[in-house]
């Protein structure tokens, strides 16, 4: 008799990446918010890219394409940029069979079946990290924020998206998911604070906040300011039908190794909405007072502010200046084994083992 194969979620819990519960809520997500399991997965901080990728591969019995993707140098224009784009594939080499697809879905056959109609080849798919191929398809073709916003379908430069049904199917849209992947990355590597998502009445505007000011990134036309506010939501686990109050949530991005905890907080505003992501590097918390570069005065002063056994230290500053960063690296002076250190935060951006972080 033939044994079943076991399903990508089964196989995550039998090598004890998730626990029987976590599936569960996954699943549970699923259902109310739709989406491949793997990317609920991701989405809910769960699994990685990388091991939802390769359990995939193994499930399915297809090659793994580990990031980062280098395809031959001709590869790329066996297919065309939009078609690459819009499914999020990337064409590795060529075979002697055929040719050698990255895909994030390779169960997709409809984007089997038009790559090869547009190549003439048998195609090989290999699965491969959704953030492995937005990165090549960046290298291989330009990955401009405003190239994406110029690459997105006529449907999403139209006046608007009617419906929650059509919106939540825009918002998972591969040139909307990959557009907000861009925004965030870029916004990362820039050493952003914050990137401001603004409703200006027929577009988008998009600002990332470096070094306290803010700076424009891209303006969004048309009915893709809707998906990608919708889309911000969706990552960040809030409701997408909810335009008129004010919401909260939070995203797991994972860049170049380090994972980031986002905080995502969406206001209604006249004409729209506004979202602003607040970024919180952890790995960039100083360990001590010494890596703030202060004067050798203001570092004796703050430590014997610091020893008194009452009173009140306040930081102020505008946006971006470093207050918590100062706040933190001054607990960290404090000995937490012998001390009771409580914090209340809004939000917690930085783990301080061995204190009470509270979260107001």
């Amino acid at each position: 008799m033939t044994q079943r194969p076991k399903i990508l979620g089964q196989l995550l819990v039998d090598d004890g990446v998730l626990t029987a519960e976590q599936l569960q809520h996954a699943l549970e997500d699923q259902r109310n918010r739709g989406g491949r399991l793997g990317e609920v997965l991701v989405r809910c901080g769960l699994a990685t890219e990388d091991v939802v990728a390769r359990t995939l591969a193994r499930q399915l019995g297809l090659p793994f394409a580990p990031s980062p993707l280098v395809p031959d140098k001709d590869a790329p224009r066996r297919i065309t940029e939009s078609l690459a784009r819009s499914r999020c594939v990337l064409p590795l080499r060529s075979t002697r069979r055929g040719l050698a697809i990255a895909m994030v879905d390779p169960l997709d056959l409809g984007t089997v079946d038009d790559i090869q109609f547009q190549t003439g080849c048998r195609i090989e798919p290999h699965v491969a990290e959704f953030s492995a191929v937005v990165d090549a398809l960046d290298r291989c073709y330009g990955g401009s924020l405003e190239g994406l916003v110029a690459s997105l379908p006529d449907e999403l430069k139209g006046p608007g998206v009617s419906g929650d049904a059509n919106l939540e199917l825009a918002t998972r849209a591969a040139p909307v998911v990959r557009l907000v992947d861009r925004v965030i990355r870029e916004a990362v590597e820039a050493g952003a604070s914050d990137i401001h998502v603004e409703e200006t009445g027929a577009d988008v505007r998009v600002r990332y906040r470096i070094d306290g000011v803010l700076r424009q990134a891209v303006e969004i036309p048309g009915a893709a300011r809707q998906a990608v506010l919708s889309r911000l939501k969706v990552i960040a686990g809030m409701d997408i039908s909810v335009r008129r109050r004010a919401q909260d949530g939070r995203i797991a991005f994972t860049q170049e190794g380090r994972t980031l905890t986002m905080r995502v907080s969406t206001l209604p505003v006249n004409g729209g909405e506004k979202a602003v992501v607040r970024i919180l590097d952890h790995d960039a918390a100083p360990e001590s007072l010494e890596g703030l570069g202060m004067a050798a005065g203001d570092l004796r002063r703050i430590r014997r502010l610091l020893a008194s056994h009452e009173g009140v230290i306040l930081a102020a500053g505008p946006t971006g200046s470093g207050k918590s960063t100062t706040l933190f690296a001054a607990l960290s002076e404090l000995d937490r084994e012998r001390q009771n250190v409580v914090t209340l935060e809004d939000p917690v951006e930085y783990r301080l083992q061995g204190a009470n972080q509270v979260q107001v």
